[in-house]
């Protein structure tokens, strides 16, 4: 049994990319369904039950005394997606978990994907950086702060990770944590995933601690591999504008108004059109920021990469 794990609290804004990212998957998945367990942790179920009537969903409810025990006396709220996937874990033992982030959308079938989890393996969305990169990247906007305190503790110091010592070091990568698929036997690290982000946040405030703490110990204890093919996150805030208001024209024409095969065959028709005019908006953005900036060469390197992919001049009917 394969456990999919989404985190939905706070506005009807959050709730509706999650139910999107739900659609999405069920959607696209040819296998077999009573294999797949859909849990989504939430302090708004009712909002979920009302669209996906349908779908086998299990939900957990959040009160605030909950989400406030999920940060452990801190502040860091991305605290909270590792407390839900180890008490998945420890809910479900011995089940593989597959958390999406909320800001996700699946652009094809997952089932061959899903046949491949298994111990020593495990999927992260896409390799960003490495820590030493990050540098100059975060510098870029006057963020480098961040890598460079980072890189300071992690060469610092001595890391255990289930007793054993680690070297952590500036070479290694950071992966993006929208999509975490993990086989079961991660759950004897979550306990380290925790310290690990606790420690990371406590002494470089960085916001990407939770990711970095997943990260490191995926890359140390198992061999991970991108899952970009399969799922989409859209987490850049200029995407997620524009997400929002393609899930809103879904969402208002009503799922209830028409069968669900109907509706999942559109959706499937939809998601790769999505990725797709997302991508050349974010370009277009890129492309006049650049020139704009005096960056004539980045500008250049846009206008190349987006032409070559076809969509500069592309007209984009979203389905929906």
């Amino acid at each position: 049994m394969k456990n999919l794990v989404l985190l939905s609290y706070g506005n009807m804004i959050e709730h509706r990319r999650a139910i999107g990212a739900v659609m999405s998957f069920w959607a696209w998945y040819s296998g077999n369904k009573e294999e797949v367990r859909t849990i989504i942790y939430t302090d708004n179920p009712d909002y979920f039950r009302s669209i996906a009537q349908d779908l086998p969903l299990e939900y957990v409810l959040l009160t605030l005394p909950i989400l406030d025990a999920m940060l452990n006396g801190g502040n860091y709220i991305h605290r909270r997606k590792i407390a839900i996937i180890d008490e998945t874990y420890k809910k479900y033992p011995l089940e593989e978990v597959l958390f999406i982030d909320s800001d996700t959308f699946f652009i094809a079938d997952p089932k061959e994907w899903f046949n491949s989890f298994k111990e020593g393996k495990s999927f992260m969305h896409v390799a960003e950086f490495s820590f030493e990169k990050a540098v100059q990247h975060f510098a870029s906007f006057q963020q480098e702060i961040y890598p460079i305190s980072f890189i300071n503790l992690i060469e610092s110091k001595k890391f255990y990770i289930d007793d054993i010592e680690e070297q952590l070091h500036r070479n290694q990568l950071s992966w993006n944590s929208g999509v975490l698929g993990l086989p079961s036997n991660i759950a004897k690290y979550m306990k380290d995933i925790f310290a690990l982000s606790d420690e990371f946040y406590e002494k470089t405030s960085w916001r990407i601690s939770e990711q970095l703490a997943f990260s490191l110990v995926l890359q140390l204890k198992t061999e991970v591999h991108p899952s970009n093919q399969y799922v989409y996150h859209y987490w850049n805030p200029r995407q997620k504008v524009i997400m929002d208001s393609i899930l809103t024209l879904l969402f208002n024409e009503g799922v209830t108004d028409q069968s669900q095969n109907r509706f999942f065959r559109r959706i499937r028709l939809s998601t790769k059109k999505w990725k797709e005019y997302i991508e050349l908006n974010n370009a277009k953005y890129e492309i006049a920021n650049s020139f704009n900036s005096k960056y004539y060469l980045r500008g250049c390197k846009y206008i190349v990469h987006t032409t070559l992919k076809g969509l500069l001049y592309y007209r984009f009917n979203l389905y929906i």
